[in-house]
């Protein structure tokens, strides 16, 4: 009786040490402890403490590993019943940091070749039959310990599957290039190879049909005579594979959120910005990994990056509302480095001209009878270099052609007909970003900027610099137009030979270079505006930049102006 009461006390002591000290999470590995729980099934322990309170040791043979846990962690309920998902999800946490996972073979890049690197077995929980087990030991009450049983899980993809698709793989590898604007990103084949997935496809062909389809057969069918189903191999991207590379690479350098604009009259009648609208973007994941594979399938060297447009917000008054100001429709953009103080100062003091115009539907917008007055020193404007004739000298409104040509890519990007509209008389650096051909140059009296508003609605104007860089947006209500550009098409590059005219400042043989050579070439661009997914019409924008000599002082003489323009 003595033996028996002890035992019960060390086992009582031992019971209540785990419950308050050591299973503070419930759950600790077992390995370095070597105790006998017999005595836990003591009735008259059972009577002390109730069944799902009681803690079981799990042994896993098959990684030699051994943890303690309580019952009802475990999924016993105070009814006794047993919760079977619950024994599965506690289970899976408690063994799932010590079970290997199944590698799947897969292609490697080695030495310019491609191998294949063996695959390799996982571990996991054998569930239907550790349950059973449990059940039947809750049934007899025998509850010192539970046998966790594993199964070995094999790679989805093993060495010889892999090796079918070998050959087709190694005719469709090649380094890749992701463009978007200024931003570029090339993949080799080390990046990309662990991101393809190759599979079988069967496709149905019939003489009727203009290209193959995609099918799934469940039984052999008999088909007419007329079509046929080939078997070829379709190329994949995994998803969360090429997921990580898009997070690390892309996302920071193209994902931007939208900013919003309020706009409304004040009490004077004067539209207040508050902001400017800024659409946001994020990256088309799904799309781009079809893009990638398309493009390996396809031999397609380089593609541009699919992108998600996110919509700026748009708050305006009762007024604007009604005249349709309701959305930011287009834009237009330049940037006017390496400019003068003087040409900075009149691409800020014109700009400003345009900000809060309104553009009825319909009407006919003329640049150049918005300047507010002539362009000269006495109206507010500095002198800077213009292009005047076959000379390029300082006149005031130099770099208004700046300005001009920022409203003519917002009129061109947002679809709007374009009544007149010329190029610079020869290229000129400020507008071969983002591409030449697509400069409006003004001179009053002899060239305009002219578009239509040929929407259903208002057209409010906001304009502003930022830094260096130009900007017109145009907020109205869009009808569905699209524009799609083609181009540049450069061709008929031509050069000029020196011009040399005699100066008496300068002794004789001597020789100063007065203006730099520009070539001679011409751009062309096409322009394609889609409404409901379909083209409505094409247009060409042409322009023909002609070739400047280089000019040099050995004497003097005048040429009366032919050509003019604002630089």
């Amino acid at each position: 009786m003595t033996k028996i009461f002890t035992k019960f006390i060390f086992s009582l002591l031992f019971c209540l040490l785990i419950s308050n000290q050591a299973f503070t999470s419930n759950i600790i590995p077992a390995n370095d402890i070597n105790l006998n729980l017999n005595d836990l099934n003591d009735s008259s322990l059972t009577r002390l403490i109730p069944l799902p309170e009681k803690t079981i040791l799990l042994a896993v043979p098959d990684i030699q590993k051994d943890f303690f846990v309580v019952l009802k962690d475990l999924g016993l309920n105070d009814d006794l019943s047993l919760d079977t998902e619950e024994v599965k999800i506690k289970l899976q946490e408690i063994l799932g940091p010590y079970l290997p996972i199944a590698q799947s073979a897969k292609f490697v890049l080695k030495n310019k070749k491609i191998i294949i690197q063996d695959g390799s077995a996982g571990l996991e929980i054998d569930f239907k039959r550790t349950i059973e087990q449990l059940q039947n030991q809750l049934n007899t009450l025998d509850l010192e310990k539970l046998t966790v049983y594993l199964q070995t899980t094999n790679p989805k993809i093993n060495t010889e599957k892999l090796s079918q698709y070998q050959k087709f793989l190694e005719n469709k590898i090649q380094s890749l290039t992701i463009i978007s604007g200024s931003n570029s990103w090339e993949l080799e084949e080390n990046t990309y190879l662990p991101w393809l997935e190759i599979s079988p496809q069967k496709t149905l062909k019939c003489d009727f049909l203009d290209e193959q389809l995609q099918i799934k057969l469940e039984k052999t069918v008999d088909l007419p005579s007329y079509c046929q189903i080939n078997e070829e191999l379709n190329l994949d991207i995994n998803q969360t594979n090429l997921e990580q590379y898009i997070n690390e690479q892309i996302r920071p350098k193209i994902e931007k959120q939208a900013q919003n604009v309020k706009i409304y009259f004040d009490q004077n009648e004067k539209i207040v910005f508050e902001g400017t609208a800024v659409n946001g973007q994020k990256v088309d994941d799904k799309s781009l990994s079809k893009f990638i594979a398309f493009a390996l399938a396809n031999n397609i060297q380089k593609f541009e990056l699919p992108v998600i447009e996110i919509k700026a917000q748009v708050q305006t008054d009762e007024k604007l509302q009604k005249l349709g100001v309701k959305e930011l429709v287009s834009m237009g953009w330049s940037n006017f480095v390496h400019s003068s103080a003087a040409r900075i100062y009149n691409v800020k003091f014109g700009i400003n001209k345009y900000n809060g115009l309104l553009i009825a539907p319909g009407e006919k917008f003329s640049f150049v009878d918005h300047l507010g007055g002539p362009v000269t020193n006495k109206t507010g404007w500095k002198s800077e270099l213009v292009i005047k004739g076959k000379e390029t000298i300082p006149e005031a409104g130099g770099g208004l052609c700046q300005v001009s040509t920022t409203f003519y890519r917002a009129a061109l990007n947002g679809g709007y007909e374009i009544n007149e509209r010329s190029g610079h008389s020869y290229a000129v650096s400020y507008y071969a970003n983002p591409h030449y051909g697509m400069d409006c140059t003004v001179y009053p009296g002899s060239k305009d900027c002219i578009m239509t508003n040929d929407s259903g609605y208002y057209i409010l104007i906001q304009t502003y610099t930022e830094g260096l860089d130009a900007y017109f947006k145009f907020y109205s209500t869009s009808d569905g137009r699209q524009v799609k550009f083609n181009g540049p098409y450069y061709y008929g590059y031509n050069s000029a030979s020196p011009v040399y005219e005699v100066s008496p400042n300068l002794n004789p043989g001597q020789k100063q270079l007065v203006e730099n050579a520009h070539t001679g070439f011409n751009v062309d661009w096409y322009r394609t505006i889609v409404k409901n997914g379909l083209p409505q019409k094409t247009e060409k924008i042409h322009t023909s930049y002609r070739a400047v000599p280089a000019k040099y002082i050995i004497g003097s003489d005048s040429n009366s102006a032919q050509i003019s323009d604002f630089e």
